[in-house]
């Protein structure tokens, strides 16, 4: 058995739900998304229940021998053009360093392999170099610089768009499967 059969991508339930919304109101979390506001709980459920009536939204729990640590965030699923936008985090705060691969590699497979997309985009905002190094990582390349005008930061930020292929994510598979075998958690 390896490393990564440790690992599980897990349906988000309602009972994920006080824990998530932990973890997105940790400032290292919020400080890095568009709305770096506090979510207060109720906000927190109206996410959920319009999560919930979304066909082009998938949210999966990234759990390590069974202990959820993150959150994978599939949404604008695009059925014509076989895309979707992702986002991602770990959530908990004394979680090993070097899991974030093991949440990527998870992640592109469940949306190369199982919801046989084409392409995967992520925005980044400019000032979070290690998103942007991560997604590098994980063979991201970038598509372009957008700005974007965030009410809710009341701001206009500089983005990143980033992409990944099928292709490409097939030719950067194995090679990441190596390096995470080298990895000790």
């Amino acid at each position: 058995m390896t490393i990564l059969n440790e690992f599980s991508l897990e349906d988000l339930q309602t009972c994920h739900l006080s824990l998530i919304w932990k973890w997105r109101n940790q400032e290292h979390i919020r400080s890095m998304m568009y709305n770096s506001n506090f979510i207060s709980w109720s906000e927190h459920i109206q996410w959920y229940e319009a999560y919930q009536l979304q066909s082009k939204s998938i949210v999966k729990i990234f759990t390590f021998k069974g202990k959820p640590l993150g959150m994978v965030s599939i949404n604008q699923i695009n059925d014509n053009d076989r895309s979707c936008y992702w986002g991602f985090y770990i959530g908990e705060k004394d979680s090993p360093k070097g899991l974030g691969i093991f949440m990527g590699y998870l992640g592109l497979d469940f949306i190369f392999d199982v919801l046989k997309l084409q392409v995967v985009y992520g925005e980044v905002i400019t000032f979070n170099e290690k998103s942007r190094l991560f997604h590098q990582k994980l063979g991201f390349s970038l598509e372009k610089h957008i700005e974007k005008s965030l009410t809710e930061r009341n701001e206009v930020v500089n983005i990143f768009l980033m992409a990944i292929t099928k292709d490409e994510w097939a030719k950067r598979k194995e090679p990441l499967q190596q390096k995470m075998k080298g990895i000790e958690i």
